[in-house]
């Protein structure tokens, strides 16, 4: 005897989709991967992508503490951004807690939301 509630029309809709679904899927990593060479465009964007913000910052005394997603290596000086606006630059120092960052304000202002870009 066969269960009649387990085949049908849905069930083959279903698997049709499941198919269709991941069909989209690979075909949209193909095409991501495809591509040999970025647009000037593209590049730009992934200049002015974030890689760390500003948590607390102290121009009173010179300094910033920075969360980075990619910690820039000791003595790197970064362009200091607020929105798409650059505020300033700052040099990273050696004093670093994991993702956390120590950086000296060279000039310009500081604000904790700031970010940094990559170097």
């Amino acid at each position: 005897m066969v269960n009649e509630s387990r085949s049908g029309p849905w069930r083959e809709r279903k698997s049709r989709s499941a198919v269709r679904w991941v069909a989209t899927l690979s075909l949209g990593l193909v095409w991501g991967c495809a591509s040999p060479e970025p647009s000037r465009l593209e590049a730009g964007a992934a200049a002015a992508r974030p890689c760390g913000r500003v948590i607390r910052a102290r121009p009173a005394d010179g300094w910033v503490v920075l969360e980075c997603v990619v910690v820039p290596p000791t003595g790197t000086v970064v362009p200091l951004m607020r929105g798409t606006r650059p505020v300033g630059h700052i040099q990273i120092t050696g004093r670093r807690t994991g993702e956390f960052v120590i950086a000296e304000i060279l000039n310009g202002e500081a604000r904790a939301g700031d970010w940094i870009g990559p170097p």
